[in-house]
């Protein structure tokens, strides 16, 4: 898999398509990170992010997180509890 299937186009997409009060992932938690219910819900297979890589929990691969992304998650990491959407959208503007 490529950095193509993480693109921060598709990312905001995701999270305009949902309602502003929606969670899309937990500050602080690598499988509930906004970034890993994102790569979960659009490829149908387990994800987990840090601060700097992304796993598939279902092959072991590993792969770097595009520069946005690192931003992002460093920013959601910060927030406590769940992520909204709407937040989500902000911190991803912010970053």
């Amino acid at each position: 898999m490529s950095n193509r299937i993480l693109t921060k186009e598709k990312f905001k997409k995701w999270l305009k398509s949902k309602s502003s009060k929606t969670k899309v992932g937990v500050a602080a938690v690598c499988a509930h990170c906004p970034v890993a219910w994102f790569l979960t819900q659009t490829t149908g297979k387990a994800y987990e992010v840090d601060g700097t890589e992304y796993l598939c929990v279902e092959t072991w691969k590993d792969y770097a997180l595009p520069r946005w992304a690192q931003d992002f998650v460093t920013s959601v990491d910060k927030c406590q509890g769940s992520i909204s959407a709407k937040k989500a959208l902000q911190l991803l503007e912010a970053a």
